[in-house]
């Protein structure tokens, strides 16, 4: 998923989405892709006061096995919030993919503020699912305390359409390999980073 800015700039529309497959992001952590999973749970978690989802309301929203404190842990919730990285273009929703980012994860952050200005503009995305190859998902928990995902995926072609109903390729279809690095915060795992190279 590419930079919008240059597609829309001709239309003098401010906008920018994703960098999935030529993003230049420094690597604190790494992130890992998933598959498009729904929650865990049968019943809906009801939102905190805060507004922000609690550990446990996120927790009923990941799938079975994110709770783990191991590797595999690590994997499943990678590999799920891989898998919102279209999602929250198309939905312009990241209420989840805010609360499985820790504070230090520029990318996470990044991707927010795309998001942002997508839903500020009159334009909305089209397509740019992402699939997980899952049975290639690899982690590796090393001895700086975090584990490193590797997901690799599929990104389909992404478009932008206009209020008018113009519709633009932003960026083609592409393979790409994301590095994650994982981290265990208060009972759940997060992304600390993300590098996101083609294949």
């Amino acid at each position: 998923m590419g930079n919008l800015r240059t597609v829309l700039a001709a239309s003098a529309v401010a906008l920018l989405l994703a960098a999935c497959t030529n993003a230049d992001v420094e690597v604190s952590g790494s992130a890992a892709p998933g598959p498009s999973v729904s929650g865990s749970s049968s019943a809906a978690a009801s939102p905190s006061p805060s507004g922000e989802l609690t550990t446990e309301e996120l927790l009923a929203l990941l799938p079975p096995g994110a709770e783990l404190p191991d590797v595999q842990g690590a994997i499943v919730t990678a590999e799920f919030f891989v898998s919102l990285l279209g999602k929250i273009y198309l939905d312009l929703d990241t209420e989840v993919w805010e609360a499985l980012a820790a504070a230090d994860c520029d990318y996470c952050t990044h991707k927010v503020g795309e998001v942002a200005d997508l839903a500020e503009s009159s334009w909305r995305a089209e397509g740019g699912e992402v699939t997980v190859s899952s049975s290639a998902v690899k982690g590796t928990a090393v001895d700086d305390g975090y584990v490193y995902v590797l997901v690799p995926a599929s990104v389909a072609d992404l478009y932008v359409v206009s209020a008018t109903g113009e519709r633009r390729l932003a960026e083609a279809a592409s393979n790409i390999d994301v590095g994650l690095q994982m981290v265990l915060e208060d009972g759940i795992w997060r992304v600390n980073g993300v590098t996101i190279e083609d294949r």
